[in-house]
């Protein structure tokens, strides 16, 4: 992005730098993993169903990301200090309401654009799609804010992670799977090292505005060694494959395992600082790796 773009953006803009694009492979790449796995049961696809889960997934995160960008603000947990990337309302390309009202607007797109997944899933995928609604909001707003008492992890391990991956399953193949519970453990683990990270960057802005996150609550040490169990928990679950009968994939895994050791060596060596901004995204592609080697393994 140039200078240009930062100090003036036009909406549509603010509202994509808003969305956090770079994130947003992390609501797509469960379904994907738990897809790919169902398929290698029933040999078919049913397109529309799993088109309807992905893009359902995807606006409920941009609604997650712009309630979080308007409320963090709100709460004085983004400000002129922050280290992270610019937030829109922060930076005032946009207004609060207008930020969460797009956020609004996601998740009303997400109800319509899931229509064919309830159909396919039946009131279970509404009541999903509900309480993903409400959790959208309750992430950063509500009397309880996940993220401002230390859940922001668990949260994503549970929604980015098992719920993703026992969706794109069960649309496929009419039921759920502990196959699948294991994937998604694996990737939702991974996706709570990108929000650690998050929070690790963030500890003196969030300290400040008393978003108890774990790394706030326990310290800088406590927040590079959960760093460092998430990332690294995955590749010793993927020993369990080989008792699953996708031995395979479970060692395919560990062709990412270099660029894990990576960030865990650049979160113990540098301090919190914008350099973690690129760790964030080296987490998201340590995510997106290692779910389409699961992927691939599934069929080798």
């Amino acid at each position: 992005m140039n200078g240009n773009f930062l100090k003036k953006p036009a909406k549509w803009q603010a509202f994509t730098w808003a969305s956090r694009p770079k994130t947003l492979i992390l609501s797509m790449v469960p379904i994907f993993v738990g897809t790919i796995l169902a398929i290698k049961y029933t040999s078919h696809f049913k397109g529309i169903a799993f088109a309807s889960a992905l893009l359902a997934g995807l606006f409920i995160q941009v609604a997650v990301n712009l309630i979080n960008d308007a409320l963090d603000f709100k709460k004085g947990a983004d400000n002129t200090a922050r280290l992270g990337p610019e937030r829109a309302t922060q930076k005032g390309w946009l207004s609060f309401h207008e930020v969460l009202y797009g956020g609004y607007f996601c998740l009303t797109l997400a109800f319509i654009i899931g229509i064919p997944m309830i159909v396919q899933g039946g009131i279970p995928f509404l009541i999903l799609l509900i309480v993903a609604s409400l959790l959208a909001y309750g992430y950063t707003g509500g009397p309880f804010p996940l993220a401002y008492y230390g859940l922001g992890e668990l949260f994503v391990i549970i929604f980015f992670g098992i719920i993703g991956t026992q969706v794109g399953f069960y649309l496929q193949a009419g039921r759920i799977a502990k196959e699948a519970l294991l994937a998604g453990l694996q990737i939702g683990l991974l996706a709570a090292a990108v929000n650690a990270i998050n929070n690790l960057r963030d500890i003196e802005s969030d300290e400040k505005a008393k978003k108890i996150t774990m790394a706030v609550k326990f310290g800088k040490t406590f927040a590079r060694l959960e760093i460092t169990l998430l990332i690294l928990l995955p590749y010793f679950l993927s020993l369990l494959w080989s008792d699953l009968g996708f031995y395979k994939a479970g060692l395919l895994c560990f062709v990412t395992l270099p660029l894990g050791f990576t960030l865990i060596r650049c979160i113990w060596f540098y301090e919190p600082s914008k350099i973690y901004n690129t760790f964030l995204g080296m987490a998201a592609l340590l995510n997106l790796l290692f779910g389409l080697c699961l992927s691939v393994g599934f069929w080798l």
